[in-house]
C-alpha cells in the first residue's frame, strides 16, 4: 500500500499503441520499477502488479500468461527475471495460467538502454523462440517490465504469432514517456 503522496505521484500512461501499462516511468512510477527490478522489493512488485491487474481486467479468461524472457546468461549475471517474476505474480491475480516455458531468449542481446528505436529493433530481432505446443490457437498475454519503443514485445509477439498464439495482447509496468 502506498502512502497517499505517493499514490498521488502514480501517473497513468497509455499513450503506446496497444500495449497497456499500469504507470508512466517517471516519478513514483519509476521509483516503483526500480526497487521491484534492481532491490527485488516485493512490496513495490505488489503494488504495480494489483495497479496492471485492474488494466487488464476485461481479458479473456482463458488467456495464458507469457513473461518476456531474459537471456539464461543475464538471468545468472543479475539474479533476477523481472518480466518472469511479474508475469508469475499477474497470472496468480487474474486467475489464468502462467507459461514459464513458452517463449525463450534464442541468444543474448546487448541491453536496450540507450539505444535509438532502430538501434533497439534490429538487437531483438530473430532473438525469441515460442513453443507451439504451449501457445498454438490459445489466446496469449505477453507482459514485460517496461516499454520504451515496444521492440522487444514486437519481436516476442512475432515469435507467439509463428507458433500460432491468438490472439496476442501486450502489456508492461511502465511505459518510458517521449523526451
Amino acid at each position: 500500500m502506498l502512502c497517499p503522496g505517493c499514490a498521488a505521484g502514480l501517473e497513468p500512461w497509455t499513450a503506446l499503441g496497444g500495449v497497456r501499462t499500469a504507470v508512466a516511468y517517471r516519478g513514483t512510477g519509476a521509483q516503483l520499477v526500480r526497487r521491484f527490478k534492481f532491490d527485488d522489493r516485493r512490496d513495490a512488485l505488489d503494488v504495480l502488479a494489483a495497479a496492471l491487474a485492474a488494466r487488464l481486467d476485461d481479458l479473456p479468461g482463458a488467456m495464458r500468461v507469457v513473461a518476456v524472457p531474459r537471456h539464461r546468461a543475464r538471468v545468472r549475471e543479475t539474479g533476477s527475471d523481472p518480466a518472469f517474476d511479474l508475469a508469475r505474480a499477474l497470472a496468480r491475480r487474474l486467475q489464468r495460467r502462467f507459461e514459464p516455458r513458452a517463449l525463450r531468449r534464442t541468444r543474448p542481446t546487448a541491453q536496450q538502454t540507450g539505444l535509438g528505436s532502430v538501434a533497439r529493433r534490429r538487437n531483438v530481432a530473430g532473438a525469441f523462440r515460442a513453443d507451439p505446443t504451449r501457445v498454438a490457437d490459445v489466446p496469449v498475454l505477453l507482459v514485460d517490465d517496461v516499454v520504451t519503443t515496444g521492440a522487444t514485445l514486437a519481436a516476442a509477439r512475432r515469435a507467439l504469432r509463428h507458433a500460432g498464439a491468438t490472439p496476442i495482447h501486450c502489456t508492461a509496468l511502465a511505459a518510458t514517456p517521449p523526451p
